[in-house]
């Protein structure tokens, strides 16, 4: 049995940060697209070269910015007059309000951000190009000239396609390394690597290796001049390194694979100039909502949604078998189908064929086992958030044109450091937006909305916004239900170019019109409608908006949890942004916060628990922009003995109301982790937090509403849930105790407990 005793614990962490500039090798940028094609990847690493796609407004993102003083953007190569905007922590705007670069008649541009204050900075491209190239320096404090080789960022390679050409260079330890993909029946595989100066040496294995040694393939001839030749290579993934040798440097080596032979997956609609492949269909047609059947070995491109949307496919029952594939676009798609009906989401029907991969390309397979399939109808289902993605369905195929990259594990958190909302005022006849919710006292309240994100990420989440003009609604009797009211709003957003159901990576809209059918202020993703025009309530639906649910709570106490009969209580988390405390803008829990990338280092301020002792955490509930500015640990984690559940143990000092913190002070409170959790919809996370009522079926404090009735909205058998100092539960177990011994300290920062 755990228990708790008297016992001070303090740990330290010590941390270096190596930072790289993308730069340190050469100032060029080789015209990209002579030797690959446009990219379709919206994430760049730093120092990527990339050919930049020729039509539509292209966005991309790069993580760590604020982890260097400056940051440069370059383009250049290709013919047109092409435009580049850049803004830190945000979506850039393609006017002056972002940072811009516009030089007439050339595809050559510049910007340069100094001291950037955001995790992700996002670059958009816009206007008429050909065949343009482009790169992002993290640390560089100046532009790249032009160039005519390839100079890519030493160590992280990259993959290899068929008799295309890549330039590499590499300092002392470092290992450039490629994949590449050979096919069934490749008759014959050539890779080589020549010129440049130093010397290096060459290498390949049949899947990755971890040291030199591990490479099955390796010439060591004499200077840069080495050929590997493999008659009827095995198929699949191949690893090629390029070392060099004795650890010296070498510079501008050409690297080069090809291979003949090779088999193909059914196409029946290729693509002349890529047979086999699944085209990007979204890059030359637009979203069509009225398609709901798909025909056999016709691409479409998919509306953007955050929606489950389905289609339906005839004639299977003449096929022994059919492929689905997805790819393209932004978002993260998941791909569900069935033979004889549509498919359930949520894994009930162990018929349904699923695909859960990162990213919009999904794969599909539905086969019979004897003969051809039973029903003349198939359906797919797709949910997740998407935009600008593809969609086939080839009769009788047994492989997709896709290969879908790494498990999707689900929602499993925020990993961006900031979000833009998007903010569009409705007004009515007679009644406008800005007579309840001035734009003045908005700005007001957004940036104390934006101060709220800051502490409570302790400076790690950033909020920006913007607001569009108005929107006349016509009059407010036209709308009887909030469908009715949805549908406007997203109709006008069409009208005016953009897309309801997908505003864009990192981004969320904000809907909010004078007060219309008694509707409550609402979110989910990507949208949040706002009603209540305070500060609290537009937190917490933002934090709706980005994927996650109320905090709930459930009856504990002495009679230990039972999932026979126990409920868990909407909003029941009395003490926390996302229960009832939005209004007077409360702390966000612990167990919610690390959902949030960056805003908990959770294995050193929550660690895990997995011995009997006593434990001193700190409140995590003063925290600034500059830190949680804690001695120690801000909470606890505990596995239950069948390591099902995990019990999140924090301390607070301040409550909603002045008279419940001398409560949330004489106790901790405690979330439950992957209790009763029913969580099907992939838009919010994987668990939803329950804090445990440690007094159950009581009325504290003998409060009565003015009409002298309980208010059920007060959740008043909650406010007293912390385990309080002296007392002690037991988990469902048995094995696992936890009893507060005392607390300490002052009200804020040296506000500390004992369990």
């Amino acid at each position: 049995m755990k228990t708790f005793s008297l016992q001070s614990v303090k740990l330290a962490a010590l941390f270096s940060l190596l930072l790289h500039s993308a730069q340190s090798i050469g100032a060029t940028l080789p015209d990209m697209c002579s030797t690959q094609g446009a990219t379709s990847t919206q994430n760049l690493t730093d120092g990527q070269q990339i050919c930049v796609q020729d039509t539509n407004t292209v966005y991309h993102a790069i993580s760590g910015a604020s982890n260097h003083s400056s940051i440069a953007i370059t383009t250049m190569h290709g013919s047109g007059d092409l435009s580049l905007y850049v803004d830190d922590g945000r979506w850039p705007v393609l006017d002056s309000r972002s940072s811009e670069s516009e030089t007439a008649g050339t595809n050559s541009e510049c910007v340069i951000i100094n001291n950037p204050r955001s995790f992700y900075v996002y670059v958009a491209v816009n206007g008429s190009r050909s065949g343009a190239s482009m790169v992002i320096d993290l640390g560089a404090t100046s532009c790249r000239t032009g160039g005519t080789n390839p100079d890519p960022d030493p160590g992280t390679g990259g993959s290899l396609t068929n008799g295309v050409s890549k330039i590499v260079s590499a300092n002392g330890q470092n290992h450039p390394t490629f994949t590449l993909s050979i096919p069934s029946n490749t008759t014959n595989l050539e890779i080589s690597i020549s010129g440049g100066t130093g010397s290096a040496d060459l290498y390949a294995k049949t899947s990755p290796g971890v040291s030199l040694t591990d490479y099955t393939y390796r010439p060591w001839l004499a200077g840069n001049n080495e050929t590997i030749s493999v008659a009827s290579p095995v198929a699949g993934s191949w690893s090629v390194m390029v070392a060099p040798y004795s650890n010296n440097t070498f510079t501008n080596v050409t690297l080069k694979a090809t291979w003949n032979g090779g088999s193909t997956n059914p196409d029946p609609d290729p693509d002349p100039t890529n047979p086999g492949a699944l085209p990007d269909v979204c890059a030359t047609e637009a979203a069509d909502k009225s398609v709901t059947t798909l025909t056999s070995g016709v691409p479409i491109c998919m509306p953007g949604s955050v929606q489950r949307e389905g289609y339906s496919i005839r004639g299977s029952d003449e096929h022994s078998s059919l492929a689905i594939s997805t790819a393209y676009g932004q978002g993260n798609l998941n791909l569900f189908g069935k033979n004889g009906g549509w498919p359930a989401t949520d894994g009930s029907d162990p018929v349904v064929v699923e695909s859960k991969h990162i990213g919009n390309t999904e794969c599909v397979i539905i086969r019979s086992t004897s003969g051809n399939l039973s029903e003349f109808w198939s359906n797919v289902n797709i949910t997740g958030a998407r935009d600008k993605a593809s969609i086939v369905v080839d009769l009788g195929a047994t492989t997709c044109r896709v290969t879908p990259g790494a498990v999707d594990p689900g929602n499993d958190g925020y990993k961006l450091n900031s979000t833009h909302v998007i903010i569009y005022r409705f007004d009515f006849n007679g009644e406008s937006a800005e007579s309840v919710w001035p734009e003045t006292q908005m700005e007001q309240d957004m940036q104390r909305v934006k101060a709220y994100f800051q502490e409570q990420s302790y400076g790690a989440f950033n909020v920006t916004w913007e607001v569009k003009d108005r929107i006349n609604a016509g009059n407010k009797s036209s709308y009887t239900n909030q469908r009715e009211w949805k549908d406007f709003v997203y109709g006008a957003l069409e009208a005016r170019g953009a897309n309801p159901s997908f505003p864009g990576l990192g981004n969320v809209y904000m809907f909010t019109a004078p007060p219309l059918l008694n509707l409550n202020s609402t979110a989910a993703p990507p949208e949040l409608n706002i009603f209540h025009y305070i500060p609290g309530t537009v937190a917490h639906e933002i934090v709706h908006a980005l994927g996650l649910h109320h905090s709930m709570s459930v009856e504990a106490g002495n009679q230990v949890m039972d999932a026979s009969r126990d409920s868990i209580s909407n909003y029941g988390n009395v003490f926390s942004m996302m229960g009832m405390g939005a209004q007077s803008a409360q702390e966000i829990n612990l167990m919610y916060k690390s959902y949030f990338d960056g805003w908990l280092n959770v294995n050193t301020d929550v660690p895990v628990i997995n011995s009997s002792g006593t434990y001193r955490i700190y409140a995590h509930d003063f925290g600034t922009a500059s830190g949680h500015g804690a001695a120690g640990d801000i909470g606890i984690r505990l596995k239950s003995a069948d390591g099902s559940l995990t019990y999140w143990v924090e301390f607070r000092t301040r409550a909603s109301r002045t008279d419940y913190e001398d409560v949330v002070r004489n106790g901790v409170l405690v979330n439950v982790q992957g209790y009763k959790e029913n969580e099907s919809d992939s838009r919010f996370w994987n668990h939803r937090s329950a804090m445990l009522d440690f007094t159950p079926n009581s009325k504290d404090r003998g409060i009565i509403d003015a009409d002298g009735g309980d208010d059920k909205w007060d959740l008043i058998d909650e406010t007293d849930a912390p385990l309080a100092v002296g007392k002690s539960w037991t988990d469902p177990s048995g094995k696992l105790r936890i009893r507060p011994l005392q607390t300490g300290g002052s009200v804020g920062f040296d506000a500390t407990g004992y369990i």
